[in-house]
């Protein structure tokens, strides 16, 4: 088979589907399986649309060494669990063939209904448990060499033996491995990952490799580059409550449904690869009724699809609470977040796919064209990377920017905006980058900085119009003044600064400067001496609402000084939009509502009219002097064109 590596995760196309187990039997459905009853579930996805399935070869049932020890522990023979000694050293006389046929008979099952598959390989951690061969029981499955080894040789001869079926599109090294053992360096997470990359591609070359890892990070043991050098493509695992600063709000507003596309871009702005949401869900009704789950699903589909975020795989398919073995037993975390019941019965969470299909189907184009975007959050060393980014992303969606995301280290692309979100620690930004970043702004661009702890090179003074005059830590929160409101953040250190050309933007409770602007060659320099970003990362309830706060008229004093390069403007910081540009005379907008119901108004810019409405689930969109005027569902979108009037 000859397939190209990239035909998976292609700019505009977007996947939709679900991670399987069987419903019958969960994670035991390879020792306990069912024919039957496996087509029974692949019809009924199939039957409600769902093209996309994640599905896993347990590791222990595919791969049942044991080992004999000899003298002093030395190991002496391998064999298959329940079987004769053997001299085997391949790795294929350890293979359960039984189980090796009835994943083939899935992988057909699936291929005459029209399905994908992605394989997570070394399913060696699922849903709270530790899976593992015998013969390695107790070791490290991430470092110790005699593991690694018999990794390799699994990878390789399961890719060897279904390289050939058209269904698989996709080999991942697994799920969620980085929880399978601890690692010391980030050397050693590399070695494993290469090691079992480079076992895939010895065997297949013709299909991409996903990482599948959970929770990667810019510094560290498991970061986002390492995995993006070994790997075709990127994932998160975006679940709200395992992911920092995420379970804050409730899940149907708009801090909570951006996190996966916060994080998702986030991976790919810093790894320079595709990357899709491979596992995301509400987690059962002790956290959201099944209504509550539906909207998430509803409006995280509009907004991963604006944003190219290339593919949405929600955790699971089959609700697992009836099952009486461990992990079910112990996890009860982990049982009832399908999109259908055990007896297969659809659940609201799939109804919300349901619609979200159809709306795609009606659309007149295939590919959706890249967003524009207005700037770029650089990310920098000692500073906490996510809380920047997260807060960041949610700010200038409610100042209506777009955002993509690079690190310090990484050559700067060409953009109006800049922002260095909470810079903290000595190395925020090296000399030279921030030299060829003033170059930018020297050239028309603008740059916010908003500050933590942290250091900048020399020169701060020439280039932002202001002179520290102190330095102290904070034991109370400060007021930040803007446009008549009183916004609290809390901070533990700040500058006491005396302006020098500088213009006010903003003053504290003190009646002192703490949001000033310079001018620097052609661009701007703003400055806010707090750290905005990392305090509403921790700080619940400011997001949504009736308790919303407008920090965002921050960022809108960014967006009021760029150049505009939008067709549409928009004033409901609850109601995001990203322009599509089809040619130089027409561009889609997808606005998505993240609050409460209600009626959303449009201005359009100069030189611009309505073209088509495309999605409107109220029918109630209707063009009025200079916009677009519509009643908007909660946790839903609004999808039309603007043409060059």
């Amino acid at each position: 088979m000859n397939l190209n590596r990239q035909a998976f995760a292609q700019p505009g196309e977007f996947a939709v589907g679900c991670n399987y187990w069987a419903s019958h039997a969960g994670i035991d459905m390879w020792s306990d399986w069912n024919r039957e009853a496996v087509e029974q579930d692949l019809q009924v996805m199939a039957e409600a649309g769902i093209t996309w399935l994640r599905i896993f070869p347990l590791w222990p049932v595919f791969q049942p060494v044991a080992v004999m020890h000899g003298f002093k522990g030395e190991r002496i023979r391998q064999h298959k669990e329940g079987e004769q000694w053997t001299e085997d050293w391949s790795g294929s006389g350890s293979l359960n063939e039984e189980a090796f046929a009835h994943f083939g008979e899935l992988v057909r099952m699936a291929q005459a209904r029209g399905m994908k598959l992605i394989v997570g390989l070394i399913t060696g951690w699922m849903s709270g448990k530790l899976y593992a061969p015998q013969a390695l029981l107790g070791r490290n499955l991430l470092t110790d060499p005699y593991a690694i080894q018999w990794q390799v040789r699994f990878a390789r001869q399961f890719v060897s033996r279904f390289r050939e079926e058209p269904a698989i599109v996709a080999w991942d090294l697994g799920n969620e491995c980085n929880c399978m053992g601890e690692v010391a360096t980030a050397e050693e997470a590399w070695n494993w990952s290469n090691a079992i990359a480079a076992a895939i591609r010895t065997s297949d070359g013709s299909r991409p490799v996903i990482s599948g890892m959970h929770s990667l990070k810019l510094d560290g043991r498991w970061t986002i580059r390492d995995q993006a050098e070994l790997t075709d493509v990127l994932t998160t695992h975006t679940y709200p409550v395992f992911t920092a600063y995420c379970d804050q709000d409730p899940l149907n507003t708009m801090r909570t449904v951006l996190h996966p596309a916060a994080e998702t871009l986030l991976y790919r702005g810093i790894g320079g690869k595709p990357c899709f949401v491979e596992e995301v869900g509400t987690l059962g009704p002790m956290y959201c009724s099944g209504e509550v789950s539906a909207d998430y699903v509803r409006s995280n589909l509009w907004t991963l699809w604006a944003h190219d975020c290339r593919g949405f795989l929600w955790w699971c398919a089959f609700d697992q609470g009836r099952l009486q073995q461990a992990p079910y037993d112990l996890n009860s975390r982990g049982s009832e977040y399908g999109f259908f019941t055990e007896q297969r019965a659809e659940k609201p969470e799939m109804g919300a796919v349901r619609e979200f299909q159809q709306a795609l189907s009606q659309m007149p184009f295939g590919r959706l064209p890249e967003r524009i975007t207005d700037g770029v959050c650089l990310l920098s060393h000692s500073q906490d990377h996510w809380g920047a980014a997260y807060s960041a992303f949610v700010l200038a969606k409610q100042a209506g920017l777009d955002l993509e995301y690079r690190s310090v280290e990484q050559p700067l692309p060409d953009a109006p905006l800049y922002l260095l979100p909470c810079i903290n620690g000595a190395n925020s930004i090296s000399r030279h980058r921030m030299t060829e970043l003033l170059q930018k702004v020297e050239q028309g661009a603008i740059l916010y900085i908003s500050m933590e702890n942290g250091y900048v090179s020399s020169g701060f003074t020439e280039y932002t119009g202001i002179r520290v005059v102190n330095r102290q830590k904070m034991n109370e929160k400060k007021e930040l003044l803007i446009n008549g409101v009183s916004l609290p953040i809390r901070a533990d250190y700040e500058l006491r600064i005396e302006v020098e050309g500088a213009e006010i933007l903003a003053r504290d409770s003190r009646n002192e400067a703490v949001f000033t602007r310079a001018a620097y060659g052609a661009g701007s320099i703003l400055f806010l001496n707090a750290p905005l970003e990392t305090c509403l990362a921790r700080t619940p309830g400011v997001f949504h609402g009736n308790n919303i706060q407008p920090y965002w008229h921050i960022y809108k004093q960014l967006k009021d000084i760029l150049p505009n390069s939008r067709a549409v403007a928009k004033s409901d910081p609850e109601i995001a939009v990203t322009e599509h540009p089809v040619n130089d005379g027409e561009r889609i907008i997808v606005a998505v509502n993240y609050g409460s119901a209600r009626q959303a108004r449009f201005k359009l810019e100069p030189g611009w009219a309505i073209g088509r409405i495309l999605h409107d689930p109220l029918e109630g969109a209707a063009g009025e002097p200079g916009g677009l005027s519509a009643s908007m569902k909660s946790n839903d979108a609004l999808v039309f064109t603007v043409v060059k009037a």
